[in-house]
């Protein structure tokens, strides 16, 4: 009934109308219809992606952050329902959800904003915009009864046909205010390739738990829906991302220093890295039969590790059975991440001994040489080399003369 007659008096554009279908879906939950609980989030999220997309335009970074934390208050219940119910029909809803935060809110958004303020004759367009979107905001805040429909036409008809002509006129503005599903995302697999975001929120069970978790969503090109795989808590995590004596920093230099370097890890820092392939991965590799090429975006302490370096036995690594792609978000296989670049010309470094003695680099008679140490970064290198702050990294002059 009270959503009846929220959707009704308010209309689904009123924040109260999102408010009252995630109250509706926790109570199903608590009650264990799951059945009822299902289509309330998925609705949910439509009509939530909704307002914010229209919202974005004109928010202040400070209403942005509230919108955001929302958002991720509400997935952290969806997920946590996903786990606890192994429901397939809310698994979609996460992968999209997953999408619509990293691929769109953290990372598109800011990008429509730089496109959209890139000449004089878009932004005013844009400030345009942002105008007509703020004064339908306030009209859908108000009662239908209230609202004046004349008034609330008009500011649609106009704040559409400007974000077409944005659209049209600035190169990706278009794409990057598109909004993109996991079945998109599934369209643009190829046969040997699969997609993963990993998630992670807190789980409530009837009440938020003190347990953060971490899940993977997996997609492979012939899968009728994406599959939810859960992992691990965060703490469990967290305990092997470092060595015995808390260390996370020199836990991670060994890791990627090469095969030689991981020798000097102690037995319980050896245990944790062999620990972090069952934890994170492992759940994974069942699923994964045939697949060659692997996108993957990560979440929380993830993005602190190069999963292709991950031992899976004495002598191989996951990158040594996977071709493993990380991207911000897996919507950048539907709507890539487009950069320019102002030169064609670059250098690169590789095999610095950065524990050489200063001296021997200040011997060095070429100009560059006399240049460099003039300059305030060679004064930030020494202090740096002094400290033992940059140790020598195997491989890298190799790495840099491939590139």
């Amino acid at each position: 009934e009270a959503q009846i007659l929220r959707e009704k008096v308010l209309g689904k554009e009123h924040p109260n109308y999102a408010e009252t279908l995630i109250n509706m879906a926790l109570l199903y939950t608590d009650m264990g219809k799951f059945e009822k609980a299902e289509p309330l989030f998925s609705e949910l999220f439509k009509v939530e992606q909704t307002l914010i997309a229209n919202a974005l335009h004109h928010l202040s970074e400070r209403e942005m952050n509230i919108y955001l934390n929302q958002h991720s208050e509400r997935q952290n219940h969806i997920l946590s329902f996903a786990q606890k119910t192994k429901s397939k029909k809310s698994i979609p809803t996460c992968f999209d959800n997953s999408l619509f935060y990293k691929g769109f809110l953290l990372n598109a958004a800011n990008q429509v904003k730089r496109l959209a303020l890139s000449d004089s004759s878009s932004t005013e367009k844009y400030n345009r915009l942002k105008g007509f979107e703020r004064r339908l905001a306030a009209q859908y805040t108000k009662p239908i009864s209230e609202r004046d429909s004349a008034t609330v036409d008009a500011l649609e008809t106009q704040a559409n046909d400007l974000e077409k002509g944005l659209a049209r006129t600035v190169s990706g503005f278009g794409e990057a205010m598109r909004q993109v599903n996991w079945e998109e995302v599934r369209q643009n697999l190829k046969a040997d390739e699969a997609a993963v975001e990993f998630v992670q929120y807190r789980y409530y069970d009837k009440k938020q738990t003190d347990s953060t978790m971490y899940a993977a969503l997996l997609l492979r090109p012939t899968d009728a829906a994406p599959t939810f795989v859960s992992l691990c808590q965060e703490t469990d995590l967290q305990a092997l991302l470092q060595d015995k004596a808390g260390n996370k920093k020199q836990f991670f230099d060994r890791i990627y220093r090469g095969k030689k370097s991981q020798r000097g890890l102690t037995p319980n820092a050896k245990k944790n890295l062999k620990s972090l392939y069952p934890l994170i991965w492992q759940p994974l590799d069942s699923l994964l039969g045939g697949v060659r090429r692997v996108y993957y975006s990560p979440a929380g302490l993830l993005h602190q590790l190069n999963l292709a370096a991950l031992p899976v036995s004495k002598n191989e690594t996951l990158g040594d059975r996977l071709e493993l792609v990380q991207l911000g978000s897996t919507r950048q296989l539907v709507v890539p991440t487009q950069g320019t670049f102002g030169a064609s010309d670059a250098i690169v470094f590789g095999g610095i001994r950065y524990e050489a003695d200063s001296t021997a680099v200040a011997l060095a008679d070429t100009s560059e040489a006399l240049a460099f140490r003039s300059s305030s970064t060679f004064n930030e290198l020494t202090r740096s080399l002094r400290s033992g702050a940059w140790p020598y990294l195997e491989d890298t002059e190799k790495e840099a003369s491939e590139i």
